[in-house]
């Protein structure tokens, strides 16, 4: 038998990652086997096919204790044993041995070289999974994985279609798995994309050569299949030539960054299946998971078989634990959300492409659910410098914010912020719309601190020849004013949060940037009722409209809730300095955490107080920015604040807009930067697709169904009424570290959901 013996591999992982449990015992509970077939000694058993098994028994594990049934609802257990095999006759023995002792189906081997072995024995007895892109496929036997060929379609809608790139270098190295890709990445970027095609030898070791042809093909982006000492050569011989532009790699992973280097590799773009760096509340739970059982990383592969054995559980629950049913269901219609994608069939065509950021990190750059790109940002703009038009606009935009006093700090970014879309917009040869109209974009900023200097400005912006206004920022600067726009016929973007403004009739003229007051006191109360599992607040509300507003909707969710409860309300009035009193009765009462929706110096005072009574609950303040967290910092207790957006946000399009404007202008974007950053790039679409006209801009933004940006999604029509997003992240501060707890889209938490 080729089964490796329980001994061996208990004390193989005892050594690697201690203690092994195979199967969790369930009492009256029925053992099913499932066999994985993988390398019995070196670096391929070691390193590649251990984590990938490893990865099985965690869902085995994690199946076992969810508890199994199947339609008649008899238990199960699923235990995953594994069998040696290092060739080709090893394979077919293990897969027999397998059969003989009941296996209901197998996983692997992921060597592809080795799974053809099955496939040209005919049928198997039992359904196998396996999890290469370019492992074989026939009756009873199922890829899990996207093929290579997806590899290459996907690389080429990303330059072309998100990144309108249309003057492309192919390199590969003269394998058969490298150049077809190289065909279907042509063939799907358009041949008039492709300015050089360049092949080599696998011995060759000198790209000089072919850098300097890229160069001279004045190539803006490069498509590599090759070899990682061979990319290695070739990114330094580009970068010694100076070239620049955006490069996907085909084999790039931890280990190429490792032996390439943080510097050469920064950058880069690379097709995956699955990365560590998904970004998305499935990955993240998988990722801790297996690093808490096994100690170490998943590799990228470990998804695939993590869900496969999902798959076939799924199959047992539909059905029965016979391998025909299973391999029926594997065939069928079934449907299945996985930590890698959705399958169907038991295939999933999801892929992930992940960049390279200077420090060697990766990061999710975009993920693609078959053709399509589902998490792209709507933020690059064709450069259409060299097109003609039949003629020339300027597109005035009037910005209105706070460009002195205590608040010059948030006005001066939200100008930079604004100025900087427009920069990368107008170089870029600004809008070529589809009346062939080249309009260039101009931002003129005007200074206000109050209402009536809002109404000034706002009908100075006018004067000038503004088209249509930016912010202000401030509630009563808005609401204040909330017919101007609409008196005026200009449209309004603001970035004040007060739920009134979308609510109150306006003709529509005035839209909403970010998340109202409610949906950020909807987000935080989820996550702290949902994923923090805290039942006992208190609260405490400024006595003004913003603050007792915000403060009943948060009362109302938590009341609403199963097991949520308000075992105390406060309240002030915005001239109290004394915080003592109110912090007593907080550490008094039995809270678990306070939402605090006041004033900023009285939230501070509040928390000073509390910290000094040395309660150790959770303060959650509804304005916390940045110039708040530093000024209460460090703190000893846990702070958690909903906003818009943070300088920390781990998603690629917050980490490039972070460190695309610290390059700028040598400083860290506020908060409100990403807001305004968004609308530039918002409205340009909108002049894009139908002109400058007020009333088409006005329909298309009340029309538009889904636009990407820094902030997250935006999406007005299903909002309605001038409110565009409802993107919240929740945020912690850690002694001096403010880091992303959550992130929502709406009443959906879509990362960091989790505990």
């Amino acid at each position: 038998m080729n089964r490796k013996p329980i001994l061996l591999i208990s004390l193989v992982l005892a050594l690697l990652v201690g203690s092994v449990s195979f199967a969790a015992a369930q009492s009256s509970a029925e053992t099913l086997s499932i066999a994985f077939i993988g390398a019995s000694e070196g670096s391929q058993a070691s390193q590649q096919d251990l984590g990938l098994y490893q990865a099985a028994l965690l869902a085995a594990e994690t199946i076992n204790d969810d508890g199994l049934t199947d339609q008649d609802k008899n238990r199960y257990n699923l235990e995953i044993t594994y069998y040696e095999a290092d060739t080709a006759n090893d394979v077919l023995a293990a897969l027999n041995d397998a059969v003989d002792d009941g296996a209901i189906a197998a996983l692997g081997p992921h060597d592809p070289e080795l799974a053809d072995a099955i496939v040209d024995d005919g049928t198997p007895d039992i359904p196998i999974i396996l999890g290469a892109p370019d492992s074989p496929t026939g009756t009873n036997v199922f890829r899990a994985a996207a093929t290579y060929g997806a590899w290459a379609a996907v690389s080429a809608d990303y330059l072309v279609n998100e990144h309108f790139l249309d003057d492309i270098a192919v390199i590969t190295v003269n394998t058969d798995t490298a150049l077809d890709a190289a065909a279907t990445f042509t063939q799907t970027a358009g041949s008039g994309n492709i300015v050089i095609e360049l092949t080599h030898d696998a011995d060759e070791n000198d790209l000089t050569a072919d850098a300097r042809a890229i160069r001279d093909a004045d190539a803006d982006a490069v498509f590599a299949w090759t070899l990682d000492d061979q990319m290695t050569s070739l990114l330094g011989e580009l970068d010694r030539l100076g070239w620049d532009g955006v490069i996907v790699y085909a084999g790039l992973d931890a280990t190429f960054i490792e032996e390439a280097g943080a510097d050469l590799a920064a950058g880069l773009i690379g097709p995956n299946a699955w990365s560590t760096a998904a970004y998305d509340n499935d990955s993240e739970n998988f990722v801790a998971d297996y690093t808490t059982r096994w100690n170490s990383t998943p590799a990228d592969a470990s998804a695939t078989y993590y869900d496969a054995v999902y798959l076939i559980a799924e199959a047992i629950e539909a059905d029965s634990k016979s391998s025909s049913a299973i391999a029926n269901k594997l065939r069928g219609s079934s449907e299945y959300a996985g930590v890698q994608g959705d399958y169907s069939a038991s295939q999933t065509d999801t892929l992930r492409l992940v960049q390279v950021l200077n420090d060697g990190a990766l990061v999710e750059a975009a993920r693609y659910d078959g053709a399509e790109c589902a998490n792209c940002p709507d933020l690059w703009w064709p450069d259409t410098t060299a097109e003609d038009a039949n003629s020339t606009e300027t597109f005035n935009i009037g910005l209105i914010t706070t460009l002195d006093g205590p608040n010059q700090a948030l006005g001066d970014s939200v100008e930079q912020a604004a100025r900087l879309a427009i920069r990368e917009i107008n170089e870029a040869g600004g809008i070529l719309g589809a009346n062939n109209v080249r309009y260039t974009l101009n931002l003129r900023t005007y200074s206000a601190t109050t209402g009536e200097d809002a109404q000034l400005a706002f009908d100075t912006a006018v004067e000038d020849g503004a088209q249509l206004v930016l912010g202000p920022d401030y509630n009563a600067q808005v609401l204040q004013n909330l017919n101007a726009a609409d008196n005026a016929s200009v449209i309004q973007l603001v970035s004040a949060t007060n739920p009134q403004i979308s609510a109150t009739e306006s003709e529509n003229a005035v839209f909403q940037l970010r998340a109202t007051d409610t949906a950020m006191v909807n987000a935080v109360a989820d996550y702290l009722l949902g994923v923090r599992q805290l039942t006992r607040y208190a609260t405490v509300a400024v006595r003004t409209d913003y603050g007792l507003d915000a403060i009943d909707a948060f009362v109302d969710q938590v009341s609403a809730s199963d097991d949520g409860q308000i075992v105390l309300r406060l309240e002030h009035n915005v001239d109290d300095t004394d915080y003592d009193s109110l912090a007593a009765q907080i550490a008094g009462s039995n809270a678990e955490a306070v939402a605090v929706w006041t004033t900023q110096p009285a939230a501070r005072s509040l928390l000073a107080e509390l910290s000094a009574l040395n309660w150790d609950g959770t303060f959650v303040y509804g304005y916390l920015t940045s110039d708040f967290a530093d000024s209460i910092a460090p703190t000893t207790l846990e702070v958690l604040g909903p906003v818009n957006w943070w300088t920390t946000a781990q998603d690629w399009a917050g980490q490039t807009f972070a460190a695309n404007y610290t390059e700028r202008y040598n400083e860290a974007p506020s908060s409100q930067s990403a807001a305004y950053y968004d609308a530039i790039y918002l409205i340009s679409q909108a002049i894009d697709s139908v002109g400058s006209d007020p009333d088409n801009i006005q329909n298309w933004l009340l029309n538009k169904d889904s636009f990407s940006g820094v902030q997250g999604e935006y999406q007005p029509e299903t909002y309605e009424g001038g409110e565009l997003s409802r993107s919240v992240y929740i945020v912690g501060i850690d002694g001096e570290v403010v880091t992303e707890a959550a992130r929502y889209e709406g009443d959906t938490c879509i990362v960091h959901c989790s505990e």
